[in-house]
Formats: structure tokens, C-alpha cells, sequence
């Protein structure tokens, strides 16, 4: 039995299968000890400690799943930028604000494991080697069994049929700091140098106008993403090919997207078109074990279904959530599927496993224009951290007052709309398994 839950309402629906395996998933929670913000083009307010208490009220909901569910949480992946960058940079509270975040995980049992995800703001707090040690401040390195090393690219095979592949979408990255002589180290070189290439404006400085004159998926090009290399699109290759000879099934999970089409345009990696291809077909025979990847990054999220089958779902952010609204996902695998459990701002999805190679399957992309991702970066490189206070009370009186008026005026319509969207997930539920039979 499965609980589908959107906006506050639940219900429940009989399907013919249990579930197998159960994860928790979060992204973007960026928590500092500051006064709201905005995002750089002050369209969204940036509520930094009410992301905290969402994360606690995300962790209460994880600890009574087995009383409400009937089965607990079985894995935490955690998507990347848990901590705002201004904790380091302005507030200096870096290590105190992590303790806070990482007291809440450490509420749940010791026996459910969590996956931290490398994000750009790991980067602003943290150095990369910090992120690098498997005893660092975060889970971001594990070792990796075909490397026979610790790693911030791994693979956890966590149930018998499932395999959780981890990638480091900043590999190759400008934010990869320097070495003791103050020079940039061999990735962060790279970086710069392939971003040269791409991008005509001044990537190395900031306060300025990075995607001036780029356009459609050139707006990638930008500091604030990354590349994954070669060596570990090598691995990726090996990983998925092992998990085909064992018969395991893949979920593929990255900060950055993979894909273009579940998000902005700018908030992909680099060179997604190659992830894309040893995704699609690690092997060279049409095949693929990958059914779905998780991201962060982008903090309204989004969601594609691409040409193999393959779910690309972008998780949407709790620091852009107003009041008590949560924003997080519980993933629950049955025989034939996922249901993407979705609270808040996060909607329910059935995701179902296929390995139909689609013919026609139109690109989706989105408008960058409700993107919170700095389009044009400030000049301190994480926000607006001396934003006045004013603009953004302003700003949240002007945005609450809007969508207040919005909720009374249509509660009724919304009430009704949840109801439906309740049914169809239903209906899509029981179609599809009774195809399964």
C-alpha cells in the first residue's frame, strides 16, 4: 500500500505490489543565521533560518514514516548546497550553522546511511580537500569500489536490485580553490580554460555579467556550474555496466542536472551531452540500467522524462518556501516503479521503469526568467549579502500579500484541482500495474 500525498491532502491507494526500498530526498536547503534575502534579481525571497525548521519538520516526518507508512526510511540523499555560502564568506558562523543542520540528521537512526552531494556552496564554505576526505565535515567522499579509493564520485548498492551512483558535477570546476603557492590547482585551470572557450566574458571576475551574449543552452556556460571528467565519466561507463551484469537497476544523482529540460537551461553541467550518451548506452547495445537522476541546484525544479526513459527530476528548494510550507520527496521503490512521494513544494510523480527507447519525444526548456540561480552574478559571488534590509521587507510584504490574496481567492479551485491530480495519479497507478500482471 502506498500514501500519495499532494499539497494537505492524502490518500491512500491499494496497488499489487509493497515497497521494497524507501529514500528520503532534499536539495538546496542553504541554511544561514541571516535575515531573509533575495535571489540576485530580487524576484524571490531567500528565507535562510526558516529552511532550518523545514529541514527539522522534513526530518519529524522521515522518524514517523514507520508508524504511518507501515515501513521506515532506509537511505537520507541530502542533493547538495546545505549551507549557504554567506556562512563562511560574511557571518563566519560556518561550523556552528553545520552543527545545526547536521543535528537534525542526526536524529534519525544510525542505521539509515546519508548521501551528501557536492553543490556550489559546498565549495563556497568548504575547500576541496575538506570535501574530498571520506572523515570530512560532510559524507561527500565514500570509497569507490572499482578505484579501490575514497572518492566524491561512488556507488551504493543499497538493496538487492538497486544501485545509487553518486557524481561530483564539480570535478572540473572554477570554484576548486588553489594550491599552497596561491596557484589554481589543475581542475580549477581546466576550468577556466574550457569556460574560455565557450564564454567571451570575464568568467574569472565577479560582478560581472556572465551569460552576455550567450543564449539557449550556451547559458550554461557559467561559474557556478561544472564539468564532470573524463576519468569519471569512464567510471560511470564501468558502474553501469557492472550493475547490468548483476541485474540492479540505477537511480543517478548529481547537484547540477544532467539533462537539459528539468530545469533552466543554465543550471546544467558543462558537457551533459557526453554524461547524456553513457547514460543512454553505457554498453554500445541500447541498453541501460538507469532509470531515474535526482537534482538540486535549480530552486524551482522541474522534470523531464528524456528519449530512453530515463526520469530527470529537479528537486524544488525549502529556502524559497514561505511559512511551514516544507519542500522535500520520499522515494519509495516497488517492483515495477517509483513513487516519488512529494511534500510542499515538491509534487508526487509516478516514475515508472522502462527500457523503451523512444522516436519522438519533443526537448523541453524552460524560461530562465522564474530561475533563483544567478543569472547575472553579484558581486560577492553568492547572493546579495549586503542587500538592504528594507527592498527585501518590501519584497516579502509585496510577495506574502499576493499570495494570500491568491489562496483565499482560490481554495476552493485549488482544493478541487489537488483532488483530481489525486485521481489521475491513482488511475495511473492501477493501469500501469495491471499491465505489469
Amino acid at each position: 500500500m502506498t500514501s500519495i500525498s499532494i499539497s494537505n491532502e492524502t490518500k491512500t491507494t491499494v496497488v499489487n505490489d509493497t515497497v521494497q526500498f524507501s529514500i528520503g530526498l532534499i536539495a538546496d536547503v542553504q541554511y544561514a543565521s541571516s535575515q531573509d534575502g533575495s535571489d540576485f534579481k530580487k524576484t524571490v525571497v531567500r528565507r535562510y533560518t526558516n529552511s532550518l525548521t523545514l529541514l527539522t519538520r522534513t526530518v519529524d516526518a522521515w522518524l514517523l514514516q514507520p508508524d504511518i507508512q507501515g515501513y521506515p526510511i532506509n537511505l537520507i540523499i541530502q542533493l547538495g548546497d546545505l549551507l549557504d555560502g554567506r556562512c563562511h564568506e560574511t557571518n563566519q558562523d560556518r561550523d556552528v550553522c553545520l552543527q545545526s543542520v547536521l543535528t537534525q540528521f542526526e536524529r534519525l537512526p544510525v542505521t539509515v546511511p546519508r548521501i551528501d552531494v557536492i553543490g556550489n556552496h559546498e565549495l563556497y564554505n568548504f575547500k576541496r580537500e575538506q570535501l574530498n576526505d571520506p572523515n570530512g565535515p560532510l559524507r561527500t567522499s565514500r570509497q569507490n569500489e572499482l578505484l579501490n579509493a575514497p572518492s566524491t564520485w561512488y556507488s551504493m548498492v543499497v538493496a538487492p536490485n538497486l544501485r545509487v551512483v553518486v557524481l561530483d558535477a564539480y570535478e572540473i570546476s572554477t570554484l576548486n580553490g588553489k594550491d599552497n603557492n596561491g596557484n589554481n590547482v589543475s581542475s580549477t585551470t581546466a576550468a577556466f580554460d574550457y569556460l574560455s572557450q565557450h564564454n567571451p566574458n570575464e568568467i574569472s571576475k565577479k560582478g560581472v555579467d556572465w551569460t552576455e551574449g550567450l543564449n539557449g543552452k550556451e547559458k550554461r556556460m557559467v561559474p557556478y556550474n561544472g564539468m564532470i571528467g573524463e576519468n569519471q565519466l569512464n567510471w560511470l561507463r564501468q558502474i553501469l555496466i557492472v550493475s547490468m551484469q548483476q541485474n540492479q537497476r540505477c537511480i543517478v544523482v548529481s547537484h547540477v542536472s544532467l539533462q537539459q529540460g528539468c530545469c533552466s537551461e543554465s543550471c546544467v553541467v558543462w558537457n551533459y551531452p557526453e554524461v547524456v550518451e553513457v547514460l543512454h548506452n553505457p554498453k554500445g547495445d541500447d541498453t541501460t540500467p538507469v532509470v531515474a537522476c535526482f537534482y538540486g541546484h535549480a530552486h524551482k525544479g522541474g522534470y523531464i522524462e528524456d528519449i530512453r526513459g530515463i526520469h530527470h527530476v529537479t528537486m524544488q528548494s525549502p529556502l524559497e518556501a514561505i511559512g511551514d510550507e516544507v519542500a522535500y520527496g520520499t522515494l519509495d521503490m516497488y517492483a515495477n516503479h517509483f513513487v516519488l512521494r512529494g511534500e510542499g513544494r515538491v509534487p508526487c510523480r509516478y516514475l515508472k521503469f522502462t527500457t523503451v527507447v523512444k522516436t519522438q519525444v519533443p526537448e523541453l526548456v524552460f524560461d530562465d526568467s522564474w530561475m533563483t540561480e544567478t543569472v547575472k552574478h553579484p558581486k560577492d559571488g553568492y547572493g546579495e549579502y549586503g542587500e538592504e534590509e528594507a527592498v527585501v521587507e518590501k519584497m516579502r510584504q509585496e510577495q506574502e500579500g499576493k499570495e494570500e490574496k491568491e489562496s483565499k481567492d482560490d481554495v476552493a479551485e485549488t482544493a478541487v484541482d489537488n483532488v483530481h491530480k489525486i485521481e489521475k495519479i491513482e488511475k495511473e497507478i492501477v493501469d500501469l500495474d495491471e499491465l505489469d500482471e
